[in-house]
């Protein structure tokens, strides 16, 4: 059934719709049986299907664990593709699970979607809950209903793995003595990936006149941060490249992938560095421009990660 919420509108009517729809997969394989496991709610990465990027992931799982300690249910889910996230991320024992464990029953089984235009704060008791559909759109502090803080949630779940702390180790990075900046370029500069988002700019002096603007943003934060490094951080190798004359750090950048792609280790290794490398930062900048991604929400996951300072610097 498709219930209207307070922030509903005939947009959020055609998601809905197209969510049901969506789920009606899942749907059809319950059967006049009752489930072993109540009370916990799982969230299944559904392999088959391409999924959105890091931030959103992990947002939309710090989200649906959050909903489910405020109910007392038990929280699990899936992350197999395009990696595992094991690979990277130690996960608390017991929260991963085979989709096997799923079970579907006409009486027992609930599905949502986690949509920040409905409220699914709600579990009935005794049921077993499925996620499959997500947004990732809510990183908050705190969360109101619960006061529990995302960063202590966060850790209870995620800690880096040994190949992630090995590679921060060798950057011989001191916590704390420097601020990062964040672009994302996506497809402005070159062709990173293939998105909705449609932002490649054709002229070459428009290009250079972005860069330019980026350059100046950065030299600004350099003079609010004195005594501080600078470290830059982008999804543009070009933007990168023309960074050798400012007085700048730069990571080593030969393998830029967005991780919704099907990208080689190396690439979704730098994804990991990049994001526990910029959590060590004194402060954290996202710069924004008309030209640039202004929702990538990559940056504000670092700063929640390490509970560090976030600003926002629109050029």
């Amino acid at each position: 059934m498709i219930i209207v919420s307070n922030k509903y509108s005939f947009l959020y009517f055609k998601l809905d719709v197209k969510n049901y729809i969506k789920n009606w997969k899942y749907r059809k394989r319950m059967r006049l049986c009752r489930c072993k496991r109540k009370n916990v709610l799982f969230f299944y990465f559904e392999p088959s299907i391409k999924h959105s990027g890091l931030a959103d992931r992990i947002k939309a799982i710090i989200s649906l664990y959050n909903i489910a300690k405020l109910n007392n249910y038990g929280f699990r889910f899936s992350w197999t593709t395009p990696f595992d996230i094991e690979s990277y991320l130690s996960v608390k024992k017991g929260v991963l699970f085979e989709k096997e464990e799923l079970e579907y029953s006409i009486f027992d089984t609930e599905i949502i979607s986690e949509v920040n235009w409905r409220d699914n704060t709600y579990l009935k008791p005794n049921k077993q809950y499925h996620c499959y559909i997500y947004s990732g759109n809510s990183m908050p502090y705190i969360f109101e209903n619960t006061g529990l803080k995302w960063n202590d949630l966060y850790r209870e779940l995620f800690s880096p793995q040994k190949i992630v702390l090995d590679y921060i180790e060798s950057l011989k990075i001191i916590r704390s003595t420097f601020v990062s900046v964040h672009f994302r370029f996506v497809n402005a500069l070159e062709h990173f990936e293939n998105t909705f988002f449609d932002n490649h700019i054709d002229s070459e002096s428009e290009k250079q006149d972005l860069i330019k603007r980026c350059h100046r943003a950065i030299f600004d934060i350099i003079a609010d941060n004195p005594n501080k490094q600078v470290f830059v951080f982008s999804d543009s190798s070009v933007f990168l490249n023309s960074l050798t004359s400012l007085p700048v750090k730069v990571l080593e950048h030969d393998n830029l992938a967005h991780v919704s792609e099907q990208s080689n280790k190396d690439a979704t290794l730098k994804s990991f560095v990049d994001l526990y490398v910029m959590s060590m930062s004194n402060a954290i900048y996202r710069v924004r421009a008309k030209e640039l991604y202004n929702f990538s929400e990559y940056s504000l996951l670092a700063a929640r990660i390490g509970n560090v300072p976030f600003f926002n610097k629109d050029i």
